[in-house]
């Protein structure tokens, strides 16, 4: 993948951060390089099998997930501490996005290959890592500490097994990095209400492209995330599913007023309170 949309994105967050706070530079340009990467960079596939020899798959099953995992690269001990980690955090999803029900097991591939991945996907035409067709079960590529390489993947399974499709799938991701709850380590309310202060509050049109108009998906993701956390404050986790299925005009107008504001934010993703400060030289251009 070309590194000048990653090193874009990533120039475009540090030109929100604050210049009179330097103690706060360092950490949320690193936020911001890690945000590029995982959105730009291609999966952190392990090497590859030979050209000759069949992608073979084993199965781990509990009551909540039913996973296919490469066999060569996972031995049972893999297998296992896959599999307990999927239904710990499968449980914290659950409860964050107030699902009763749970439909049966979700059905998934892990792959560590490219090739593997391949195999389920079809071709390259994926998005975030993360691969999901209606007629295939879903696969998401290995990252480090047994988990998948996309934060959302479990949640957009988890969903899609209980709700089906969704309306939207703007809002589909922002429900899930509210389940997931963070926003690459920091709150997803200080983050947002952050780009609040030293960018610009967006609307909600813009967060979830329901205008058409280019956003970082930086920003889009994080601040769609706190969009849904305000919604779930407000009207609880019972109505998620009711945004999950709406069209997304209809979802958005359900709380036209969600969006996180730089009024909001008593402290930004380093948990340090300070008075916003916006300095316009430095705004970057949203258009």
């Amino acid at each position: 993948m070309p590194l000048a949309p990653a090193a874009a994105a990533a120039l475009a967050a540090w030109r929100r951060q604050p210049r009179d706070d330097a103690a706060d530079k360092a950490p949320f340009a690193a936020t911001a390089i890690l945000g590029a990467a995982a959105f730009f960079a291609p999966p952190a596939f392990g090497p590859d099998l030979g050209a000759g020899e069949a992608v073979r798959w084993v199965e781990a099953e509990s009551a909540d997930w039913r996973l296919l995992l490469e066999e060569k690269h996972f031995d049972e001990a893999d297998r296992n501490r896959w599999l307990r980690g999927a239904t710990r955090r499968g449980e914290r999803l659950r409860k964050r996005l107030g699902l009763r029900s749970r439909a049966g097991p979700v059905r998934a591939h892990i792959a560590k290959t490219w090739r593997a991945f391949q195999q389920v996907a079809g071709d390259r035409r994926y998005r975030g890592n993360f691969y999901l067709r209606s007629t295939a079960a879903p696969a998401a590529p290995a990252g480090s500490g047994n988990r998948p390489d996309n934060a959302l993947a479990e949640a957009v399974m988890i969903m899609r097994k209980v709700w089906g499709a969704p309306a939207s799938k703007a809002m589909e991701r922002a429900i899930a990095r509210y389940a997931v709850g963070h926003f690459h380590g920091h709150d997803l309310s200080g983050y947002a209400a952050r780009i609040a202060c030293e960018e610009q509050p967006y609307p909600a049109a813009e967060i979830f492209a329901a205008d058409g108009a280019y956003l970082s998906p930086l920003t889009r993701d994080a601040v769609s995330g706190a969009w849904v956390e305000n919604f779930v404050s407000r009207r609880g986790a019972d109505a998620i599913e009711a945004l999950y299925s709406l069209e997304l005009g209809q979802a958005i107008a359900m709380c036209s007023d969600c969006i996180p504001s730089a009024r909001n934010r008593s402290s930004g993703p380093q948990g340090i309170r300070r008075r916003c400060r916006i300095r316009k030289a430095f705004r970057f251009p949203t258009k």
